[in-house]
């Protein structure tokens, strides 16, 4: 096939239109999202959740383009993030990563040369690195045969294909910069133009060029070693997801997974980058900001959320909670209050 340059996206300089102004379905959406409540905001082909491992205010940038036989997702992240995604509405998912990516998926590495394959409702675990760049191809049933030729079958279980490098490289560029362009002149893409028709050409020659050439992936001892540690903390993770609170502790993840507490700390700094009781204070943040985003604003305060999730010392969540979503407790409360109308606030027409 002939390869489009980067350019081609690019090369008419137009304004921005207003979405409001587009009289159709737009096929461009692009958020920034700066809270995990907010893991789906711009889609609703993707359910994603979202654990910050680091205390900074997380920025992830999400740009979705719907294109005829398939939707290109362009994903980063400015910290380190552990997530669980899947993708609905009976897509199938091609996700390649960016030359920077670090992190696992699905309890691997990730590293040049790897595409992921997910088939729909198939729950697939992330740990991204700072830096993380990914392209995801979300194609529907109907398109699939298209790609028979190149030898592909769908699976029926997540897996993990290899290729050369620059071929996998080459296919997140080209989903890169469709994003970028599709942000910089969204009207482009909001009705019939050339960009658009060759964008929608290119989705299934580039794509289907890619699984010509790739081939199961093969990992190595250190491949497999970091996967049974994955194992491990898959396991703990899932009861400290259920069970997390006052009364959870490091010991109950230990018993879950059925190791000592060595073992689960030297899993937990491989495959997550911190400690089994640093994850667990990560936890229970977020599940503290969820009970704050919810609350009976008639008795809840943030004292009480705070010692029912395990925080006895206010001055040291108030400092960890803001350093991890950049907002004091009392201030996320004081969003929730300005959220709900006063019923006693008479409105006039």
């Amino acid at each position: 096939m002939g390869q489009t340059s980067q350019s081609e996206f690019r090369k008419n300089d137009m304004k921005i239109t207003d979405a409001s102004a587009v009289t159709h379905r737009p096929t461009v959406t692009a958020v920034e999202i700066r809270t995990p409540e907010d893991a789906n905001a711009g889609t609703d082909l993707i359910d994603v959740q979202v654990t910050q491992l680091q205390a900074s205010p997380q920025q992830i940038q999400r740009v979705v383009v719907s294109l005829k036989g398939g939707t290109v997702a362009f994903h980063s992240s400015n910290l380190r993030l552990r997530t669980r995604s899947s993708v609905r509405n009976d897509l199938l998912a091609f996700v390649v990563f960016g030359r920077q990516a670090s992190g696992t998926v699905a309890g691997f590495p990730v590293r040049p040369g790897l595409m992921l394959v997910v088939p729909p409702d198939t729950a697939v675990d992330f740990v991204v690195g700072e830096g993380w760049q990914s392209v995801a191809l979300l194609i529907p049933p109907e398109a699939i045969g298209a790609y028979g030729e190149a030898g592909f079958r769908r699976p029926q279980a997540a897996e993990i294909l290899e290729a050369d490098p620059e071929h996998i490289f080459g296919l997140f560029e080209w989903g890169k910069c469709l994003a970028e362009a599709a942000v910089q002149q969204p009207e482009v893409f909001n009705k019939p133009s050339a960009q658009l028709s060759a964008a929608e050409a290119e989705l299934p020659e580039r794509l289907a060029a890619v699984l010509a050439v790739a081939s199961a992936y093969r990992p190595n001892r250190t491949d497999l070693k970091r996967r049974a540690q994955h194992r491990i903390v898959r396991i703990a993770e899932d009861v400290a997801m259920s069970r997390v609170g006052s009364g959870f502790y490091v010991k109950d993840m230990c018993d879950a997974a059925g190791v000592s507490e060595r073992t689960l700390e030297y899993a937990f700094r491989d495959v997550m980058g911190l400690s089994p009781v640093a994850f667990l204070i990560r936890l229970r943040l977020h599940r503290a900001r969820q009970a704050l985003l919810a609350a009976d604003l008639e008795t809840s305060t943030v004292t009480a959320i705070a010692l029912h999730w395990g925080f006895g010392h206010l001055g040291e969540f108030a400092r960890d909670y803001k350093a991890c979503f950049g907002e004091l407790p009392s201030e996320t409360l004081v969003q929730r209050r300005a959220e709900i109308p006063n019923p006693e606030v008479e409105v006039t027409p």
